[in-house]
């Protein structure tokens, strides 16, 4: 354990001499340790710049994901698209339902390796609800069984305060 201690704080001299340190994943580890109350044993300005480097890593909103949002609106929710939360993650949208601020991730093809998704997608919506964050999780493949988003209300409440209360994985 020692030896790798000492092996990251060489890494952090090395990465502070980066203009933009390769740190991703070092942010995400933050991340699981932040969810077990661990303090991580990163330097402060290092830390910083490996979440910035985490969050900047761009948005890219689907064509699936503008529907779902637009169904939201209509059916009568505020929808707030591209929620920043202050762990870095980038929300889909976030709706209010019961008094409760509700995560809305639209999960493509890309969040799933075959039927199963992928690791950080899973990995994502444990941090999610670890840091407090109901989710609800649309899958791409709804709109293959015949389940629209643009459906009735009443199913898509009864879908929000059942995936809200649990974890969606079967949502």
């Amino acid at each position: 354990m020692l030896a790798s201690l000492r092996r990251l704080g060489a890494c952090q001299i090395r990465a502070t001499k980066l203009a933009t340190p390769p740190c991703g994943a070092h942010s995400t580890w933050q991340l699981w340790l932040a969810e077990r109350g661990l303090a991580p044993p990163l330097s402060a300005p290092f830390s910083d710049r490996c979440r910035n480097a985490f969050v900047s890593g761009g948005v890219h909103v689907s064509k699936l994901q503008r529907e779902v949002v637009s169904s939201l609106s209509r059916l009568g929710f505020s929808a707030e698209e591209e929620v920043l939360t202050e762990a870095g993650y980038s929300l889909d949208a976030v709706i209010e339902h019961g008094g409760a601020r509700i995560a809305v991730e639209v999960d493509g093809p890309s969040h799933f390796i075959g039927q199963e998704p992928s690791g950080a997608t899973l990995l994502k919506r444990r941090q999610l609800r670890s840091f407090g964050w109901p989710l609800l999780s649309l899958k791409e493949r709804l709109r293959e069984k015949g389940l629209r988003v643009s459906g009735r209300k009443a199913e898509l409440i009864d879908r929000l305060l059942v995936c809200s209360a649990r974890d969606c994985s079967s949502c």
